[in-house]
């Protein structure tokens, strides 16, 4: 396991300034072994000198319960050496867990991430599929696009998929279509996409991809202008 350790230091014109100060590998991933090795690594850097906790004042990390648990989670612990650090479970992580969660419990969203993911390892996995989708794209479209992979896990990730999907629907059909007669597969993705349920779905989860995806690159930003965010969410 790879754990990053950030140093936010102020340049002469008194800006802050993030830096990565390397990685470590942690062999004990309970709360205690990785307030530990951070620890310990942070000393090596002199971030932290003769026991003084007082530099470190903040703390990112994802949801896991070793991180973030109230009694015995990595930021439990360190606020025992420092009572003032602020621990933040990552905005942009939450978003994601946001985002996912929204539709766990409707059937046909999960089948439709599901499908998804199963229309890219079709194509992925056979050059002669690709090349007949990428025949009928530049017949159709005049530009020819690879299904993106939309991972099974983050809902973020699937935007780009769902776009590509959307842009280049009837050639995906057509080639499923081509091949339905000859696998199983084939014929299963083909049953549910060539539905206009899927159409009706797809053309709204693009928009609400696109502003989470908007929201989820401006929470990763160092700092934020309200009155820029707020002109790209009229915009867009």
């Amino acid at each position: 396991m790879l754990r990053k350790s950030l140093s936010y230091t102020f340049d002469k014109y008194g800006k802050a300034c993030t830096s990565y100060l390397g990685n470590k590998r942690v062999t004990n991933c309970t709360a205690e072994g990785l307030k530990l090795a951070l620890c310990e690594y942070l000393d090596s850097k002199g971030v932290i000198q003769d026991s003084d906790y007082l530099a470190l004042m903040g703390l990112g990390t994802d949801g896991a319960s070793v991180m973030v648990g109230c009694h015995n989670g990595v930021g439990a612990k360190l606020k025992e050496k420092n009572e003032k650090l602020v621990q933040v479970h990552c905005v942009v992580h939450r978003l994601n867990l946001a985002a996912s969660q929204a539709s766990k419990n409707i059937n046909y969203m999960q089948d439709y991430h599901r499908y998804i993911h199963t229309l890219y390892k079709f194509f992925a996995d056979s050059q002669v599929r690709y090349d007949k989708l990428r025949e009928l794209q530049t017949l159709l479209h005049g530009v020819a696009k690879q299904v993106p992979e939309g991972t099974s896990v983050r809902w973020l990730s699937v935007e780009s998929a769902v776009k590509m999907i959307f842009e280049h629907f009837d050639a995906i059909i057509m080639t499923l279509e081509y091949d339905k007669d000859k696998t199983g597969k084939a014929l299963g993705i083909w049953k549910f996409m060539a539905t206009s349920i899927f159409v009706l779905v797809t053309a709204p989860l693009i928009d609400a991809l696109t502003c989470i995806g908007i929201l989820s690159l401006t929470f990763q930003k160092e700092s934020v202008n309200r009155l820029s965010c707020g002109h790209h969410a009229h915009y867009s």
